[in-house]
């Protein structure tokens, strides 16, 4: 997949994706919460590299395409998700890119 050039065009890309990959499922987050399981799906275009380079596998893309992403997750009630992907995009790749190497 590719990420939408536009802000509008990438917003409609995660919301389209919530409802297709994460909606279905909504009905069963008190089963997920009580099992104390939160569901991985495949974050839209490696949410965790938005703002990285190509060359890593990134998108190149400036900050409010993240903000975007985890404001649709929001929006979408399901808050285990956006939990996740808040965590892989703003605490686990900030260290990958600052300290990892090619």
């Amino acid at each position: 997949m590719v990420v939408p050039d536009s802000l509008d065009a990438f917003r409609d890309h995660v919301r389209a994706f919530i409802a297709r990959e994460i909606a279905p499922s909504a009905g069963r987050a008190s089963d997920r919460f009580r099992a104390r399981f939160t569901p991985r799906p495949a974050p839209p275009d490696s949410s965790a590299g938005l703002k990285y380079a190509r060359e890593w596998g990134g998108s190149q893309r400036p900050y409010a395409f993240t903000h975007a992403m985890l404001d649709e997750f929001g929006r979408s009630g399901e808050m285990g998700c956006l939990l996740s992907l808040a965590l892989l995009s703003e605490f686990a790749t900030p260290h990958l890119a600052l300290y990892g190497g090619d």
